[in-house]
C-alpha cells in the first residue's frame, strides 16, 4: 500500500460522500478554486466559458463580483454570480426583491432538480442557471486534495496577479514611486469630479454629496448619495430646527418604524421626539423613502453603522455648523477639520450604534479613518482650487487610514500580501494602490492573460519616462 493509498483509507470517515450536497461555503470555494468543467452548459443547454469567476464578497450581496462569462456567439458578459444549493432558495432568500442582485448575470446550483425554476432580478431580468455537481472537474471526495489557494487568498477573495512577480521585483522605493504617482492621478481624477458637480449643482450641494458618499463607506456609498439627493442641504438648512432636520433624514432614509412605534423605542424620549416629529412629515416624503432592506449591514462594525452617519449629516447640516464646515472645507487644513468633527457631538448617537441598542461607551461620530477618506475624496479637491500647492503638500504628508474592504483585495492582487516599506504610512499610495486595482485589475476579465500591468512594471525605463515616476 502506497502513501496516498494508506492516507485515504485512514481517513475514510471524514471523505465526503459523493452523493451528498456540501453546504454553501465549501460551494463558493469550488468556485473560487475553479474546480468546475469550462464551459460550463447551462441548465437550458447552451454553454458559457467562464473568462474569470469574480472576487470573492464576503460581504452582503451576491457571492462573486466582477465576474465574466463569454457565450457562444463570443459576447462578452460581466457582473456577479450567485451560488445555491437549489435554484428555488433565489426566492427563498428573496434575491428578486432585492436591487443588489440586479448585477447577477449567473446563478449556480448543486443540484437543479426535475422541476425548472426561472430566477429573475428585481428589474425582471431573466438569470441563467448553472449546475455544478455535474460540471466538476474531479469527484467530489477527492476535490479537498487539488484545493491550492492559500488561506489570506481565501479570506481576501481574490488571489495573486499575473503582475505580482513584475512589482516584486521592483524596490521598495520604485514601487512607493509608483504608487504615489497613481495617487496623484487618482486626486486630479476627484479635483475633477468635484470640479464638476460644482459646476452642475453648486459648491455646497457637491460638497453635501461628497461628505454623504465619504460617510457611506464602500457598503453604503450609493445609498448616502441617494440620501443626500433626496434631502439637499439648502432644504435642510431651511428647516427651522434640529429635530425636524433629524427626522427628515432618518426618516427618508428608511430608519424610522413603520405605522407604529414599539414600545422598546418608545421608552427612548429621544426617538419618541423624532417619531413625533417624522410623522407630521411622513405623508410628503413616502415617495422618497430609501427601502431599509437597500442599507447593507452584514460585516459594518457597530460604531460604523450607517445610522451614527445620518447622525452625523444631521448635525452637519445646521446653519451654523455648516457654515464653519464650508469654510474650513475651503482651506482644507487638516488640524481645524478634526478638531471641528470632534466637537460635532450628541447625547444619544455619541452612545448608540442603533435606535434600538442599549448604551454603549461614548464614542466620537467620525473616526481618523472616515476623515482621511473625507479630506481626499472631497474636501482637499475643494480647497485644491483656491490653495493648490498646500493642499498638495498636506496630501503628500497624509498617513493613510484603516484598509477597506477593496485596499485590502488590491493588495493580495498585486503585491500577494508583500510589505512595501512606506506604503502603511502613506495616503498617497494607498490611494495609489486602489487607483491601479481599479485601471486594471477591475478592468480585465481575462484572468490576467490579457492584463498589461506585468509588462509594464518590468519596462522600468519606460515607467522612468513618465512624470512623478521614479524607476
Amino acid at each position: 500500500m502506497n502513501y496516498r493509498d494508506w492516507r485515504h483509507y485512514n481517513r475514510n470517515a471524514a471523505v465526503v460522500k459523493e452523493d451528498s450536497a456540501p453546504d454553501e461555503a465549501f460551494m463558493q470555494r469550488l468556485w473560487f478554486e475553479e474546480l468546475y468543467c469550462n464551459p460550463l452548459t447551462l441548465t437550458d443547454g447552451r454553454r458559457v466559458r467562464v473568462l474569470q469567476p469574480g472576487f470573492w464578497n464576503r460581504g452582503a450581496g451576491p457571492d462573486f463580483f466582477h465576474a465574466a462569462l463569454e457565450d457562444a456567439d463570443g459576447r462578452l458578459r460581466v457582473g456577479a454570480v450567485e451560488l445555491d444549493l437549489g435554484p428555488a432558495q433565489w426566492r427563498q432568500h428573496r434575491h428578486a426583491d432585492n436591487a443588489r442582485y440586479d448585477q447577477v448575470i449567473l446563478q449556480v446550483v448543486w443540484r437543479a432538480g426535475a422541476r425548472e425554476f426561472f430566477p429573475a432580478t428585481a428589474s425582471g431580468g431573466a438569470v441563467p442557471q448553472a449546475e455544478l455537481s455535474s460540471q466538476l472537474k474531479f469527484p467530489l471526495a477527492e476535490l479537498r486534495e487539488y484545493f491550492t489557494a492559500t488561506v489570506s487568498e481565501r479570506e481576501l477573495g481574490a488571489r495573486l496577479g499575473r503582475c505580482g512577480a513584475s512589482l516584486a521585483a521592483l524596490t521598495d522605493g520604485a514601487l512607493l514611486g509608483l504608487l504615489r504617482a497613481a495617487g496623484e492621478f487618482r486626486f486630479a481624477q476627484k479635483q475633477k469630479l468635484f470640479a464638476l458637480r460644482a459646476a452642475a449643482l453648486g459648491e455646497d450641494q457637491a460638497l453635501w454629496l461628497g461628505v454623504a458618499e465619504a460617510l457611506g463607506y464602500a457598503q453604503n456609498r450609493d445609498i448616502m448619495r441617494g440620501l443626500a439627493q433626496r434631502l439637499t442641504i439648502s432644504a435642510l438648512r431651511a428647516a427651522d430646527r434640529d429635530r425636524r432636520r433629524e427626522a427628515l433624514l432618518f426618516g427618508v432614509a428608511g430608519f424610522m418604524p413603520g405605522e407604529r412605534l414599539p414600545e422598546r423605542l418608545a421608552a427612548s424620549a429621544y426617538v419618541r421626539g423624532l417619531w413625533d416629529e417624522w410623522w407630521q412629515h411622513r405623508a410628503a416624503w413616502q415617495e422618497r423613502i430609501i427601502p431599509r432592506d437597500l442599507w447593507r449591514l452584514a460585516g459594518v462594525r457597530p460604531l460604523n453603522r450607517p445610522e451614527r452617519r445620518v447622525a452625523l449629516l444631521a448635525r452637519l447640516a445646521a446653519p451654523s455648523a455648516w457654515r464653519r464646515f464650508i469654510r474650513l472645507a475651503r482651506s482644507g487644513e487638516t488640524a481645524p477639520l478634526r478638531d471641528f468633527f470632534t466637537g460635532l457631538t450628541h447625547d444619544f448617537w455619541d452612545c448608540h450604534c442603533t435606535l434600538a441598542s442599549a448604551p454603549s461607551a461614548a464614542a466620537g461620530l467620525l473616526g481618523d479613518s472616515r476623515l482621511a477618506a473625507l479630506l481626499f475624496n472631497t474636501i482637499w479637491p475643494l480647497a485644491a482650487a483656491r490653495h493648490p500647492d498646500a493642499v498638495l503638500a498636506q496630501l503628500r504628508a497624509a498617513a493613510a487610514g484603516t484598509a477597506n474592504r477593496h485596499a485590502k483585495i488590491a493588495v493580495g492582487r498585486l503585491l500577494g500580501g508583500h510589505r512595501v516599506r512606506g506604503l502603511a504610512a502613506s495616503l498617497l499610495a494607498q490611494e495609489g494602490l486602489l487607483q491601479i486595482y481599479r485601471d486594471f485589475c477591475l478592468q480585465d476579465y481575462t484572468r490576467c492573460r490579457d492584463c498589461a500591468l506585468p509588462e509594464l512594471v518590468a519596462a522600468r525605463d519606460a515607467l522612468a519616462e513618465h512624470p512623478g515616476i521614479k524607476a
